[in-house]
């Protein structure tokens, strides 16, 4: 346990910038063109921390590319198509005491994907 008073230098902080800030942010970029000028700027109005000099150049780069400053949307995490899950469903059918282990290399699918079928049947 650190001491009363101890220094917490090597603490990593996560700064979240809101959409409206990134938006400031681009905006006093397009004015000023000069990255110190947005931070002091941010600083100043935020009392914040200000942004990375990479996260300005990508928040103008973002606007710039989609008219927004908020994030891409991501692809987000590959489904277990209908196909594989009744191909599952059927292994399991026909050996009801085979492994998840098994199943994924007769399969040749992932053993989250069996977990995640073999958690959904009903």
């Amino acid at each position: 346990m650190p001491k009363e008073g101890a220094s917490f230098a090597n603490c990593v902080i996560l700064k979240i910038t809101s959409p409206s800030e990134k938006a400031n942010c681009v905006g006093w970029y397009f004015e000023s063109k000069s990255i110190v000028k947005v931070q002091r700027n941010f600083h100043t109005k935020f009392n914040k921390p200000p942004p990375s000099r990479n996260s300005i150049l990508s928040w103008h780069k973002n606007f710039l590319e989609t008219g927004s400053v908020l994030d891409k949307p991501r692809s987000g995490r590959p489904s277990t198509s209908d196909s594989d899950a009744e191909r599952i469903r059927e292994s399991f059918n026909r050996s009801p005491t085979k492994s998840t282990r098994q199943a994924s290399i007769e399969l040749r699918v992932a053993r989250s994907s069996i977990i995640h079928v073999d958690k959904h049947v009903e």
